[in-house]
């Protein structure tokens, strides 16, 4: 069995502002839950683990509301939780299916049974 690697966030190198400013342009509010697809980020290996980037992102479609915001405005820095890639995968440009996407305090993008990466390009 290969093992995994865990898909972190840096604050820094992360751009989580693009992930901010497109789940503002698909309608998303501070306290909202979601499940949606975020069209491009880019994997990359780093030590243990596999960095994501927001800087490729085009797009956040949501699927599925599960609990509305309050309006306000979401929240500067991203963490991804439970997202794995293989041990040897392919860095480059991904997109993300079916990842719920939270916004309390932080953008947490949270795998899910049924979320899976679909690669890109290089």
């Amino acid at each position: 069995m290969e093992t995994k690697r865990d898909v972190v966030s840096n604050s820094i190198f992360s751009q989580g502002h693009v992930l901010n400013y497109r789940m503002s342009q698909a309608g998303l509010t501070h306290g909202e839950t979601v499940i949606a697809n975020i069209d491009r980020v880019r994997l990359e290996p780093i030590n243990n683990d596999a960095i994501i980037y927001f800087c490729p992102l085009q797009e956040v479609d949501v699927l599925e509301r599960i609990s509305c915001g309050d309006g306000g405005e979401l929240p500067p820095f991203a963490e991804v939780e439970g997202l794995k890639v293989d041990r040897n995968f392919r860095p480059g440009v991904y997109s993300i299916k079916n990842v719920k996407l939270h916004s309390n305090g932080v953008m947490r993008v949270m795998a899910t049974e049924e979320t899976n990466l679909q690669f890109v390009c290089d």
